[in-house]
């Protein structure tokens, strides 16, 4: 992801994702988790830094686009899509936030992505990972990730 200079050149990159980007939609909800680990297999809880329902869609676009330049496919036929965050995840998605930097209390996606970059470049919590969900049809989710994002929703996070 190129840095972005400016609020109007953030707003063309989401349009041109949006428009560029095979069957986009929009997503119900999304959002990053913390997923603390009892076992390589075994899932102890899940906490969702933020909870976005029906909002912050430009948000959305920078962190599928990100995730395709990983090549990492975001399928927006399924009902749900969990990917794991990694510390290139979050460097590509904060230069496409670089005009908002200076303001991050009122992009609450980005001041929770800058504090996992700062957190895992200090590699800390090696039991913990994290994944955004995407949740693209209100149906019967499947991971323990989509449920529980949907769950915060619902209940006010």
């Amino acid at each position: 992801m190129q840095v972005i200079q400016s609020k109007d050149e953030f707003k063309a990159l989401v349009e041109n994702i949006k428009i560029n980007t095979k069957s986009y939609k929009n997503p119900l909800g999304f959002g990053i988790c913390q997923v603390n680990l009892e076992g390589p297999n075994s899932i102890k809880n899940i906490d969702y830094l933020i909870v976005n329902w029906n909002k912050n869609f430009g948000s959305a676009a920078i962190f599928i686009q990100v995730l395709q330049e990983q090549d990492i496919v975001v399928d927006f036929t399924q009902d749900e899509v969990v990917c794991n965050v990694n510390k290139e995840f979050l460097k590509q998605s904060l230069h496409a936030f670089t005009p908002f930097l200076n303001d991050m209390d009122g992009h609450k996606n980005i001041k929770v992505i800058d504090a996992l970059y700062t957190q895992l470049l200090d590699g800390k919590n090696r039991e913990t990972e994290y994944r955004i969900t995407f949740i693209f049809n209100d149906q019967l989710l499947q991971s323990t990730e989509a449920r529980t994002l949907k769950q915060n929703a619902l209940f006010g996070m």
